[in-house]
């Protein structure tokens, strides 16, 4: 089984360079002077691959501009949020079951993070 699956991988990567060898070489064989240079930019490391036409359903005419296609991911993927028919009241007035607030500064909070043993963090809370 797998010296079979072997002999097609190497079977499918030839087909491969070979298609590949073809479609080069049928390039090279029509250049001119007007797409010559076209050939340079296959060097850089620099590709700009435009992405396909997307779909808006079956009736539409699919988007192509960059910013219809922004606008419909956005629309699809992010619609807007449903309001709420019985949304709930904000309090945020003290009550008197609410913890006790102390001002902590920045660096207090640092030294009591960093000057504690790594493994303690369970021991406060025995």
């Amino acid at each position: 089984m797998t010296w079979e699956a072997k002999q097609l991988h190497k079977r499918a990567l030839n087909l491969v360079k070979i298609t590949k060898r073809e479609y080069y070489l049928k390039l090279t064989e029509d250049t001119d002077a007007q797409n010559m240079w076209n050939f340079r930019k296959w060097m850089c490391r620099k590709h700009i691959y435009t992405s396909p036409a997307l779909s808006r359903g079956d009736n539409d005419m699919p988007t192509v501009a960059h910013s219809d296609k922004c606008n419909l991911l956005r629309n699809t993927l992010f619609p807007p949020q449903p309001m709420l028919t019985d949304e709930p009241l904000m309090n945020l007035e003290p009550r008197a079951k609410d913890m006790e607030y102390h001002e902590v500064t920045k660096w207090e909070a640092c030294d009591a993070l960093f000057t504690a043993a790594p493994m303690n963090a369970l021991a406060s809370w025995e």
